[in-house]
């Protein structure tokens, strides 16, 4: 384990989520979110890069790395969006730098369309987000609505 690097178990709803906190007080948080076959700690390399910018935290899904099974949960897309608004609730530095892989990109994306005000900026690698045009009534469909966001419209640029 890197020094400056610690693992925090949160317990929230029936969830104990784990994160890694790689350091960096006083620089602006970035979170990291792994992809479906991953964990936290697959961001290792990538935490010690950024660390020199941000304060990093890396996210273990529900199941994943650290974090316990959440028995009884379907582990949607909606359930990880849950975890992660959690988790930046406890982090509490808005608008927040996300970064998604794969499934954590597809968080990412959904976390960034359902609250924009609070995220400054959102990158999903290989992740995917809402259709170009959700049938009405779809959970997608309300979920754009609710937000405002046109489905496709790029976030702004960080200047």
């Amino acid at each position: 384990m890197d020094h400056g690097t610690h693992l925090t178990l949160l317990l929230f709803r029936p969830v104990e989520a784990a994160f890694w906190d790689y350091g960096q007080d006083g620089k602006p948080a970035l979170v990291l979110v792994h992809g479906g076959l991953d964990h936290a700690r697959s961001w290792d390399w990538v935490a010690r890069s950024l660390r020199e910018h941000y304060h990093v935290y890396a996210l273990d899904l529900r199941g994943h790395g650290n974090s316990a099974w959440a028995p009884g949960a379907m582990y949607s897309v909606a359930e990880n969006v849950l975890d992660l608004s959690a988790l930046l609730d406890i982090i509490n530095e808005f608008p927040i730098r996300l970064v998604g892989h794969s499934l954590g990109g597809i968080v990412v994306l959904h976390y960034a369309g359902v609250h924009p005000e609070r995220v400054r900026k959102a990158v999903s690698i290989e992740g995917i987000g809402f259709s170009a045009s959700p049938s009405r009534g779809t959970v997608q469909h309300q979920s754009v609505c609710a937000t405002g966001l046109k489905p496709g419209a790029a976030l702004k640029s960080e200047s």
